[in-house]
């Protein structure tokens, strides 16, 4: 009886542990297939990467946001210069944060693609030892499908090559409208800088022949400036001036010349009325044609106050030019010059029909002339070329100073005889 009650209770004891072990193994079975299965393995894979991917973007949110919304206005062209700078260090610090995100993308990509490959090996490894024959019709059907695809892919492909050159050629239409459109730009553009120079030319052609008179100094600065500065360095000099009798425009301009003169400590000598003026002022210097060698230096620093005051002029827009003293100008002093104030010129800014002929002569004697120039400034400029490339450095840059510095001077009395009043058709070379 004994020996029968210890062997019931081991198999009571056995029968307890196989129910136990049978209801653990019926729990777990999910678990453990899910363990055991490679696809499913593969897909827990790529959904934890791509949670891992999730994670990253959000952790870096707001790096990355801030990093599209400044590139995005960088494209469209609307981003400031403290907007670049923010862009291009925000970038430097977020490299990390990207290449994390990058790579983990990249993770997903690849590694879910390469669970996709190895699944399709498999198969088609089960395939191949299945059974050869099925192989062999599975690779027939792949060919003839390759054929087809082929044919169908040549079709789409000529179709494709048919709305390429359609393409092109709307390209080069497109081209071609735009290349015209340039041209007309350039083409408007040019006749806008013609007129607005043209209206400028009008203006000046008009302009009152006043001269303001003013004088001001910058804050915290006791140096003041006055208009009549260019007329300073002959202080002290004496002048004459006439004008034409019964024209109030013609004494207001010989007033106005007369003031700035007197405000930059000239001497009036002389002011009187007088017929016979021609249209426009005349600045007459000192000349005494019985004048001693030594004497001569009285003509030239004459002459230089003479060129001084039709400077200061020219920068009112008035037709001045300069001249020598007559034999009837015995009244000059001289330390003095001479200024004679006409009517206020005559311009005819754009040819009447009657003078239309004459208008297109004068045109065309202009253009020659300027052809003429820009030739003979290019061969100027060939020539100095080789002439330079047997100095040094030094001598080279001191060469180009006196050019520039005689190109201004000569420059500079070319405009002491060169109207400043342009019409837009003259009818006498400028």
């Amino acid at each position: 009886m004994g020996k029968a009650r210890i062997i019931i209770q081991i198999l009571i004891l056995a029968n307890n542990r196989a129910l136990r072990w049978s209801l653990a193994s019926s729990v777990l079975s999910p678990f453990i297939r899910f363990w055991n299965n490679l696809t499913e393995l593969q897909v827990a894979a790529v959904i934890s990467a791509l949670v891992l991917t999730i994670g990253a973007v959000v952790e870096y949110w707001y790096k990355l946001k801030l990093l599209a919304f400044l590139l995005l206005k960088w494209i469209l062209r609307k981003s400031t210069a403290f907007d670049r700078c923010v862009f291009k260090r925000l970038l430097l610090h977020s490299i990390g944060p990207i290449l994390v995100v990058l790579g983990i993308a990249g993770e997903v990509v690849f590694e879910g693609r390469t669970f996709v490959v190895e699944d399709s090996q498999e198969e088609q490894a089960r395939q191949i030892v299945g059974s050869l024959k099925e192989q062999a019709e599975q690779a027939d059907r792949k060919v003839r499908k390759a054929i087809t695809d082929s044919s169908t892919a040549l079709d789409k492909l000529r179709q494709v090559q048919q709305e390429a050159g359609a393409v092109s050629n709307r390209t080069d239409e497109l081209t071609q409208n735009l290349t015209k459109d340039e041209q007309g730009m350039t083409e408007l553009e040019a006749k806008r800088a013609e007129l607005e120079k043209s209206l400028l030319n009008l203006a000046i052609c008009n302009a009152p022949r006043v001269i303001p008179l003013w004088s001001m100094s910058a804050p915290g600065n006791a140096v003041r400036k006055a208009a009549v500065d260019p007329l300073r360095p002959h202080t002290g000099w004496q002048f004459v001036i006439e004008y034409v009798p019964f024209d109030t425009e013609a004494r207001r301009a010989a007033a106005n010349v007369a003031g700035a003169l007197g405000a930059a400590g000239w001497k009036m000598a002389k002011a009187s009325e007088m017929d016979g003026i021609d249209d426009g002022v005349e600045v007459r210097a000192y000349f005494n044609r019985k004048a001693e060698p030594q004497e001569w230096n009285l003509h030239i620093n004459s002459q230089e106050a003479v060129y001084t005051l039709v400077d200061f002029l020219h920068s009112y827009n008035w037709e001045v030019k300069s001249g020598w003293a007559s034999d009837t100008d015995t009244d000059i002093p001289p330390n003095g010059i001479k200024i004679r104030v006409g009517l206020y010129p005559a311009v005819s800014y754009v040819s009447p029909p009657a003078t239309k002929e004459l208008a297109a002569v004068i045109a065309q004697l202009e253009k020659d002339r300027e052809k003429i120039r820009q030739q003979q400034e290019a061969e100027r400029q060939k020539r100095d070329e080789k002439f330079l490339e047997h100095l040094t450095p030094e001598q080279r840059n001191s060469y180009r100073s006196r050019v520039e510095e005689f190109r201004k001077t000569q420059e500079r009395m070319e405009n002491r005889y060169r109207s400043v009043c342009q019409p837009l058709e003259p009818l006498m070379p400028r």
